[in-house]
């Protein structure tokens, strides 16, 4: 069983690593997130698509 430093030191590593991806590859949002848009919006879940920017706020966020 993992212990929590090694657990909080991957999830550390995992975010981080998502970071970069994304200031390296400035459309990789895009790229991830248009493929779904439609499904949202059709399937009666388009909330989800404006209450995500309530809770995710940037650098301050991190």
């Amino acid at each position: 069983m993992l212990n929590k430093r090694t657990a909080t030191n991957a999830l550390i590593l995992i975010i981080c690593a998502a970071y970069l991806a994304q200031q390296l590859i400035p459309d990789l949002q895009l790229q991830l997130l248009l493929p779904g848009r439609d499904y949202l919006q059709y399937s009666n879940e388009w909330y989800r698509l404006i209450t995500v920017a309530l809770t995710h706020g940037g650098l301050m966020h991190l």
